[in-house]
């Protein structure tokens, strides 16, 4: 499996809100953000159901909606199908999706999140 790095190191577009709650701290982006790094370091086989169908996988956030306790994230990911996934054996194809992320914050922690991928959309691309 890919280091965290090259798996995530496409998150870099982003409104320019999500530029401007960065530099608050506690906010929920920032808090997202510590929370997903720690987690990526940590614990890479968390993901590992969505990481490792995939190589050269990269993720950007597209928008951002912040609140007092919780930010909502619109993700674009890519990355080429190179192991069996949802079913379906390697294709080499190249694909993307779109997912949605609400993560909820208390203070300088996350108490809950919810995503939600288009599975449809990549089931559409890799079959």
């Amino acid at each position: 499996m890919p280091d965290s790095q090259e798996i995530y190191g496409g998150f870099a577009r982003e409104e320019a809100g999500a530029r401007q709650a960065r530099g608050r701290k506690g906010a929920p982006l920032a808090v997202h953000e510590a929370w997903q790094q720690a987690i990526r370091a940590g614990e890479p086989e968390r993901f590992a159901d969505v990481v490792d169908p995939f190589t050269d996988l990269r993720f950007s956030i597209e928008e951002v909606v912040e609140g007092e306790t919780a930010v909502a994230l619109r993700i674009r990911a890519e990355g080429t199908h190179a192991k069996e996934y949802l079913g379906v054996s390697a294709t080499g194809r190249r694909i993307s999706w779109d997912a949605v992320a609400i993560v909820h914050t208390r203070g300088s922690r996350v108490v809950g999140m919810w995503s939600q991928a288009d599975l449809y959309g990549i089931l559409q691309q890799i079959r």
